[in-house]
């Protein structure tokens, strides 16, 4: 499984129809396109992309380029032959991505202390709520865990108060009966009080790319409740 975050359900079918367990990597076009996997021969951990692949380093960083300690999140600075030489005719973005021979993914992730390696979102869409960081990945997955939720997006929305407050939109499957209270209700049970959603939205679709990927900007000015 690769291209977006595998929701434990999606892992948790695939197991029962098969009998096999889906492995996930995470790569992207700059690193020609794979840096870690999980290797079928490991422990499989449904949350985790696995470790590194051969010849390929891979490093988690702090705002200040520094190596955060493990367990930590940071952002996925990548070296190593696959990575690109940089973008075509494009210096400044190649500057801006590609320092001292490593690449600056704007992907955030952690280690854990046998070298698995876990994505937990883009640095772009982490929400600041009262100077406290939420990564939007976290609270999907929770509310992914609900009964009748087919698929869900989690935003932060600008607002005076605190900085950011937390957006969930949800596409319900069919037939299903599920209200707002129902979703609190369950992220307070799951999650810190700081990272439950402050807006609930449900919708009949949610606008994704030509790959997939849920487009988070266009979930974000479509459905916020503060205009």
């Amino acid at each position: 499984s690769g291209a977006a975050p595998l929701p434990e359900e999606t892992f948790r079918l695939v197991k029962e129809v098969f009998g096999r367990e889906l492995i996930m990597g995470y790569g992207l076009s700059e690193a020609t396109c794979a840096s870690a996997v999980a290797n079928p021969r490991d422990p499989v951990k449904w949350d985790s992309v696995g470790s590194p692949l051969p010849y390929t380093r891979i490093r988690l960083v702090d705002e200040q380029g520094v190596d955060v300690p493990t367990g930590e999140v940071g952002e996925i600075i990548i070296a190593g032959p696959t990575v690109m030489k940089g973008y075509y005719k494009k210096p400044e973005a190649t500057a801006a991505t590609i320092k001292n021979g490593w690449l600056y993914t704007g992907d955030l992730g952690r280690f854990d202390d046998e070298g698995y390696l876990y994505i937990v979102g883009r640095v772009k869409d982490v929400i600041i709520r009262g100077g406290l960081n939420i990564y939007p990945q976290q609270v999907e997955n929770v509310i992914s865990r609900i009964p009748g939720v087919e698929e869900c997006c989690v935003v932060g929305v600008e607002e005076a108060r605190w900085g950011q407050e937390v957006l969930a939109v949800i596409k319900k499957a069919d037939g299903v009966s599920l209200t707002e209270d129902d979703v609190m209700k369950h992220c307070r049970e799951h999650l810190a009080a700081y990272k439950c959603p402050r807006y609930v939205r449900f919708a009949d679709a949610l606008p994704k790319t030509a790959t997939g990927k849920i487009k988070k900007n266009e979930v974000a000015s479509t459905f916020s409740p503060i205009k």
